[in-house]
């Protein structure tokens, strides 16, 4: 289950939109994400796993 407290904030970032009940990323989620999620130094990645 998602955390809806945090949902919330990133909804008022505009990084998520809801709709139906349901969240859904935002271009500008997208983004933030592929800027700060896929592109981390293979080192982050590893930690994020552990």
């Amino acid at each position: 289950m998602k955390d809806t407290p945090c949902l919330a904030r990133l909804a008022h970032l505009a990084l998520v939109a809801r709709r139906g009940g349901r969240f859904f990323l935002t271009p500008a989620g997208a983004a933030r994400h592929a800027a700060e999620i896929l592109r981390a130094p293979e080192s982050e990645r590893g930690r994020e796993r552990g």
